[in-house]
């Protein structure tokens, strides 16, 4: 006879609450048990089993999926909006003498909301920028909330980073930052704040690459300035390493000079120091990608084989835990490999790319198309022309205009850039010419 599960109490706290209905639609509604509902809204087993028995805040963009795939007719996304203003307000009578501005702070949320909203995402940053200088100028001071339940919220955002337009994770994660300015801000001692600032320099890296995605360099850029400084407050090597890392590979997609990308990666494997965990993969595969793009094959190669017993530190991890300090999924060694091999034109390339390809699961469809543009470029570099554009083009085509990153948009224009200039008026290179230059509307 199966064990049958604990029972909460909803009448404990509102988070109890939330725990109890979140139970009762998944088990007693829908029958459904923890990993078929994991696997259905892309979270992981336990965090369900944790927000089930109120052990942790459950992130809005879960509860909406969540609420989705149990068919609750958005009861449960009302009620944790309900359960959410319930523990802020308890919060805020708890802490009736601290010296801060709560006035100027609930206008900065209430604009920061109102254009957030719909997210025309320049007047966005509008909002953005007064809470990135607030939350730049508060290291450190003390917490509201406990580290772990920051923790758990950094890891939901980083998941979401990966399967979500870049637009939609900023409505969500701008609004958790905000809060997080409050919390180390009113940190009540200083190993909490820099535990907060760690979780900040986590939050503010993703705020970078999220407007990087949107080509919002000048944001971007920003913020990423912010996360470097948090994570030097954090005062731990490994994160410095891990967010000088993923600048560094923005950098690099944003066609930054490759000499530029390689002192920065310098930079982030010499803090890492001599005994690295896995924080500092992502600095050392971008610097294989930069010596391929430099027709340093060789040496792109002995960086890809100093990775592997560093990758060999941890353990299996889903492809979904990719962006976490200390983590590296092998979906991304296997991307970085492909990567290396196909901006060389090596004969490698092929195997290479098809391993990174099968690697993926089918909700990470960027990803996917990524490696499928990396393939274009191998057969342009290979001399397949007509090939390497149709299906460039193909996989651009299948990709929903909402989906297109500007990663994404730049991946389908190098495809255009490796062609030789003169193989550039064959008709089916004219034809995807033609077809980059459309509005996303269009094509």
């Amino acid at each position: 006879m199966p064990k049958q599960p604990r029972r909460i109490d909803p009448q404990e706290s509102p988070r109890h609450l939330l725990g109890a209905a979140l139970r009762h639609w998944r088990h007693e509604v829908r029958n459904i048990d923890l990993r078929e509902l994991a696997e259905r809204a892309y979270v992981d087993f336990s965090q369900i089993a944790k927000w089930e028995r109120a052990e942790r805040p459950a992130p809005t963009d879960a509860i909406t999926r969540i609420d989705t795939e149990l068919q609750a007719g958005g009861h449960l996304i009302a009620l944790h909006a309900l359960v959410t203003e319930l523990e802020n307000l308890r919060i805020r009578q708890e802490q009736p003498t601290r010296e801060v501005d709560m006035a100027q702070f609930d206008d900065q949320r209430r604009r920061l909301l109102q254009t957030l909203t719909a997210l025309g995402v320049a007047s966005a940053t509008t909002a953005l920028e007064p809470i990135r200088h607030a939350l730049a100028s508060s290291l450190p001071n003390a917490a509201q909330y406990a580290v772990s339940d920051w923790e758990e919220i950094a890891v939901e955002h980083s998941h979401t980073y990966l399967v979500t337009h870049p637009a939609e994770v900023l409505r969500d994660l701008s609004v958790d930052v905000a809060s997080l300015q409050y919390a180390i801000k009113n940190s009540e001692s200083e190993p909490t704040a820099r535990a907060l600032c760690a979780v900040g320099a986590h939050m503010t890296m993703l705020m970078a690459m999220a407007l990087g995605g949107l080509d919002m360099r000048r944001d971007a850029r920003n913020w990423w300035r912010v996360a470097r400084h948090m994570a030097d407050d954090a005062e731990k090597a490994s994160l410095r390493a891990w967010v000088r890392g993923f600048e560094a590979m923005s950098s690099l997609y944003r066609q930054r000079p490759l000499h530029v990308v390689l002192t920065m990666t310098d930079e982030a494997i010499e803090i890492a120091g001599d005994d690295p965990d896995p924080s500092v993969l992502e600095a050392m595969a971008t610097r294989a990608q930069a010596l391929s793009a430099m027709g340093r094959l060789r040496e792109a190669e002995r960086v890809l084989h100093q990775m592997e017993p560093i990758f060999e530190k941890q353990p299996s991890i889903s492809p979904y835990e990719d962006i976490n300090c200390g983590l590296w999924a092998e979906t991304a060694l296997l991307h970085t490999r492909a990567w290396v091999y196909a901006h060389a034109g090596s004969p490698a390339a092929d195997d290479a790319l098809d391993a990174a390809l099968a690697a993926y699961p089918p909700d990470m469809r960027r990803q996917a198309v990524q490696i499928k543009l990396l393939q274009a470029v191998s057969l342009v570099l290979n001399g397949n022309i007509t090939e390497a554009v149709e299906h460039a083009r193909s996989t651009m085509e299948a990709l929903p205009s909402t989906q297109r990153t500007t990663s994404l948009k730049k991946g389908a224009h190098d495809v255009l850039l490796l062609i030789p200039e003169s193989e550039s008026n064959r008709p089916p290179v004219k034809e995807y010419r033609d077809f980059l230059t459309l509005p996303a509307a269009q094509n």
